[in-house]
């Protein structure tokens, strides 16, 4: 397999929100360009894919985005949209709520959406810190920049989560409580979770929202 220095052009949304945010490498990045699945004949060329390391994008958006990383008590969950798996992406199915059979064509109204598979990739702070002896790669498309430079493309979502070892060891303090001779009940204690869990809570209200992936 071919490998090239380009650029990188991120674009990522944040939960629910269907804004992308648009992150740029400042410096050319080494990519291992994938092989065509066809063969190219003028107007009906495939797009190029190439891969990079996840660690590379990740430092690259968390400098365009540092609000990411400051706040500690919060973490999120990434997701790729992988272009090499956009024919085995389901045709989206339309529900009523009449009591019509679903149709699986697409309203004319509605903007063309990128054809893919969201791939789970854990949590950030995860791939952040994780052993660059076992690296991690992501899939993108080279696309042609306004400046006429190439630069690959690849499209992500970040979904705000609690964080999971805060939330187990609070809820294992609360099963392990005693008050004198007399062991509490850990159903007791937990009735009052909701009380000492707001930002548990308000985070995982953020994830259940986000229907919409990409």
């Amino acid at each position: 397999m071919l490998e090239k220095k380009t650029s990188l052009r991120l674009l990522y949304t944040i939960n629910s929100s269907p804004q992308y945010i648009l992150a740029r490498s400042h410096t050319t990045v080494p990519v291992t360009l994938l092989p065509p699945e066809g063969v190219t004949n003028g107007d009906n060329a495939q797009p190029i894919y190439g891969s990079v390391l996840l660690k590379t994008c990740l430092n690259t958006i968390c400098r365009s985005s540092p609000e990411l990383i400051q706040d500690h008590a919060r973490d999120f969950s990434l997701y790729v949209l992988d272009p090499l798996e956009s024919n085995s992406t389901p045709a989206p199915v339309r529900i009523s709520n009449t009591n019509r059979e679903p149709s699986s064509t697409k309203p004319t109204s509605s903007p063309e959406q990128p054809r893919g598979v969201a791939v789970g990739l854990g949590l950030m702070s995860w791939a952040l810190s994780s052993d660059d002896s076992d690296p991690v790669t992501v899939v993108g498309t080279i696309v042609k920049q306004g400046t006429g430079q190439e630069a690959l493309e690849v499209i992500f979502a970040l979904r705000e989560v609690c964080l999971l070892g805060k939330f187990s060891r609070r809820v294992e303090s609360i099963f392990s409580t005693t008050d004198g001779c007399n062991k509490t009940t850990g159903m007791d204690r937990f009735i009052n979770i909701s009380a000492t869990c707001e930002c548990e809570e308000r985070y995982a209200q953020v994830s259940l929202n986000s229907c919409r992936m990409f």
